[in-house]
């Protein structure tokens, strides 16, 4: 019964509790765990808010050394005061470099899953689930999650801790933030994960910020209506000054919204840049944009514009203010996807996996050449040759990886400095080498539940 006495506890001490206003993405303490084996280094830990249903997860070694993946679903029964039930999960043998894998899902329940990897960081990517997080945090975003007419709009909520969390949701709309009663309190208990429908709020357009009031939590959202491929919210674990992406398409039916959020308590002015294949411009509608305090605002970013196809783009806050920004994009294919971001250009990037014949969209955001290389992730154990890239600055380029690099799967991006943003042309994943560079932990370094 000692997970229900701390659910207890957790909503006892609510009225007490601080709310904590430093944004943190840190690992969480292992669980009773042991140790990891000498000679096989502790590389990377992933946590995965996952609603009920089926799916798979593709987990890509990303390194050049063999990785042992180990991966855990941890579900705790609304209501239920015992400990989490642990399914773990077949991972196979261990990956090779530039190696992939599907591991099958079929949780029953909304469900914390969590995979570790031992001698190589793996990047991983579910399918039909929101993204995963490599650490969880005290404070979340969830861009664009207004309830369609007809459909559905769910978040979830995922605990790695061993104790109960307490979130409150706040919605961001047009005007002042909401507080709903019911969302002020939501008991998230230890190792497990609830989903909260939003259908309630339908004819808001508004984003989600999650605050942890106690612990910290990974959370994610999933937006369904028909005739579209579902919309996969992944959480922003930051507010900043900037933000750069490289997913925005323009163009034959194609269009892409800014969604901007506005936290602080002054009105917010933002500077907006975009690149194209030819040029670079602003964007009209942005002049005299004010987004009030507490407020979402939705901003067509290619109406009127001379930019087509891919594109890069560049939010800046006038005052150096700290806001969110997304970009979400709805093809003239009948899909939908939300680019988070980044919060400046990088050296490397890791693309975990592509469609056949998916192109990769290279942004050069800044005002010097970068001189890129995209390879076959593994291609160090492999021999596969990169494939030189020259990105103008103030431009976007747009490759199709080699045959032989694509056939592969997951691909390997670096730029000769820091400058760049890279992306799938479409739907997919991008994320910054520095998130998969292994961790750099104080003291001895145990597993967690996933290792058993």
């Amino acid at each position: 019964m000692r997970r229900g006495r701390n659910l207890a506890l957790a909503a006892a001490l609510l009225g007490a509790a601080v709310v904590v206003t430093g944004l943190a993405s840190r690992l969480p303490s292992g669980t009773g765990a042991t140790p990891a084996r000498a000679g096989t280094p502790y590389s990377s830990r992933w946590l995965c808010p996952v609603l009920a249903g089926k799916g798979t997860l593709t987990v890509v070694n990303a390194g050049d050394q063999p990785a042992t993946v180990r991966a855990a679903l941890s579900t705790t029964a609304a209501g239920a005061g015992g400990p989490p039930t642990v399914k773990a999960l077949p991972a196979g043998a261990p990956l090779a470099p530039g190696a992939a894998r599907a591991i099958a899902l079929s949780p029953t329940l909304p469900s914390l899953l969590e995979v570790e990897s031992f001698g190589s960081p793996v990047a991983v990517r579910p399918s039909a689930q929101p993204s995963c997080a490599s650490g969880p945090s005290t404070r979340l975003w969830l861009p664009a999650l207004d309830p369609p007419d007809r459909g559905t709009a769910d978040i979830v909520l995922a605990n790695p801790g061993r104790d109960g969390a307490v979130v409150q949701l706040i919605l961001h709309h047009a005007d002042d933030p909401y507080f709903p009663g019911k969302l002020r309190r939501l008991l998230v208990p230890g190792r497990g994960a609830i989903r909260v429908p939003m259908a309630e709020y339908r004819g808001l357009i508004m984003s989600v910020q999650a605050v942890a009031l106690l612990g910290r939590v990974v959370a994610g959202a999933v937006r369904t209506q028909p005739g579209r491929q579902p919309l996969l919210i992944a959480a922003q674990t930051d507010v900043r000054g900037a933000w750069s992406f490289a997913g925005a398409q323009a163009g034959a039916g194609d269009q892409t919204q800014a969604v901007l959020t506005n936290p602080g308590g002054d009105p917010l002015a933002v500077d907006v840049r975009v690149v194209s294949a030819k040029q670079a411009f602003i964007p009209p509608g942005f002049e005299d944009l004010e987004i009030p305090p507490g407020a979402t605002k939705r901003v067509q970013l290619n109406a009127k514009t001379p930019g087509e196809g891919a594109l890069g783009v560049e939010i800046r806050s006038r005052t150096g203010s700290p806001f969110t920004a997304a970009l979400l994009v709805q093809t003239g294919r009948g899909g939908q996807y939300l680019d988070i971001g980044t919060d400046r250009p990088w050296q490397t990037w890791v693309l975990p996996t592509l469609a056949k014949g998916q192109q990769v969209v290279l942004a050069n955001l800044g005002n010097s050449p970068v001189a890129a290389k995209i390879e076959g992730l593994g291609r160090a154990a492999t021999g596969e040759p990169a494939m030189p890239v020259q990105v103008p600055p103030g431009r976007v380029v747009v490759k199709a990886p080699p045959p032989a690099v694509a056939a592969a799967g997951g691909l390997l991006v670096r730029a000769d400095h820091t400058g760049i943003v890279a992306a799938p042309v479409g739907l997919g994943q991008a994320l910054p080498g520095q998130v998969l560079a292994g961790l750099s932990l104080p003291g001895p370094v145990t597993a967690g539940p996933a290792a058993g």
